[in-house]
């Protein structure tokens, strides 16, 4: 809501103070059915400049709109098979998944390391080791929200879960580059926090459960 706020605020503002005119607005402002169109890519790729092309190609915000609507109608007939829809799923998923993991491979590489920080970085260990890390926080996180939808009275810690899980539902339809993950970092980590005390008052729990049973 306060995004919503602030960016009404700076488009009327900009238009009072003479800093725009709604004719180039018009004709510079993107629809929402374009990035719906452009992740209905054929190729799955996260950003397609021919796509971009493709809507600025239209002069008014209407004329995008309507283009955009006509070329998602012609992408889901390409997609109608169950086959055509899972693979894209695998391959959103897969994306999401890679860059959940900060894609350390990649990033860290573009360095150019040397020696044996090389065969680290591409090690099948590391792999591992930020899979099972990135699939933790996902547990966590799981764990996090059990806990705040049990409680009577909704805390803050509920509506943040709530928050972003709709933020990674998007990222499983778009996209999620690690950039854009970066300021969500302390929301996750206070929820894994969540959800890690959940888990502990689980088993601790358990635990007292079993030793009365001796």
């Amino acid at each position: 809501m306060l995004f919503i706020g602030v960016s009404k605020a700076a488009y009327y503002g900009g238009l009072t103070m003479g800093i725009s005119d709604e004719k180039m607005v018009d004709r510079y402002r993107f629809p929402v059915t374009h990035w719906i169109m452009m992740s209905l890519n054929s190729d799955y790729k996260t950003h397609v400049d021919e796509d971009v092309d493709f809507t600025m190609s239209f002069d008014t915000y209407d004329a995008k709109k309507q283009a955009n609507i006509r070329e998602i109608k012609a992408r889901l007939e390409n997609i109608s098979t169950p086959y055509e829809a899972c693979k894209m799923a695998y391959h959103k998923v897969a994306r999401t998944w890679d860059s959940g993991g900060f894609a350390y491979g990649k990033y860290l590489s573009r360095s150019d390391p040397s020696g044996g920080l090389r065969e680290v970085l591409h090690s099948r260990l590391l792999g591992s080791y930020v899979d099972g890390y990135h699939s933790a926080m996902l547990i966590a996180m799981a764990f996090g929200a059990v806990y705040a939808a049990g409680k009577r009275r909704h805390s803050a810690l509920f509506f943040s879960i709530v928050t972003l899980t709709g933020v990674i539902l998007f990222f499983l339809i778009w996209e999620n580059p690690p950039r854009y993950i970066v300021t969500f970092i302390p929301v996750i980590m206070l929820l894994c926090t969540a959800g890690t005390r959940f888990i502990t008052a689980i088993i601790s729990r358990l635990c007292k459960r079993v030793s009365a049973s001796k």
